[in-house]
């Protein structure tokens, strides 16, 4: 990043947000992700790892999908019925914010085409820009079958 020549910012705060994602190399050339590898599954080793690395983790119910076409993205809406792990951004009040009590909005690849339906979720989210980004959504029954299953997790797990 660089700044105009004709800017002054001896006595200006500037704040920047950013987010750094790695990019794996594979044979030596660079992995270019597929669109379509952010809409599969969880593996049941990626599910245990996204748990534990999710700045929200919640179950609760799709009620809408929202869909935003100048983004490439749609917004999950759910209806939390419980938290079961939040790390808080950090920011000025450093609380969870009252709106997860009732709702939160998730955001995805358009190319999902997520839509809403029955059943519960454990829904899987870290913060990317302010915003939350779905990592992972298994159906509450599959999510507390893995943690039963599971005896080698990054850390514990609940359902």
């Amino acid at each position: 990043m660089e700044a105009e020549d004709d800017y002054s910012f001896k006595n200006t705060k500037v704040k920047l947000q950013y987010d750094l994602e790695p990019n794996s190399v594979k044979g030596g050339t660079l992995r270019v992700p597929d669109e379509e590898e952010d809409c599969r599954p969880c593996s049941m080793d990626e599910l245990a790892k996204a748990y534990c690395q999710s700045d929200l983790v919640a179950k609760g119910t799709v009620t809408d999908v929202e869909q935003n076409p100048k983004m490439d993205t749609a917004e999950l809406i759910l209806r939390v019925t419980k938290i079961l792990r939040y790390v808080a951004q950090e920011a000025e009040g450093n609380e969870i914010d009252a709106s997860f009590k009732k709702s939160v909005r998730v955001r995805i690849p358009m190319v999902c085409d997520a839509r809403h339906g029955l059943g519960e979720f454990v829904i899987m989210a870290k913060r990317r820009l302010g915003d939350l980004t779905l990592v992972c959504a298994p159906r509450l029954e599959a999510w507390m079958q893995i943690v039963h299953e599971m005896d080698n997790a990054p850390c514990v797990l609940h359902s």
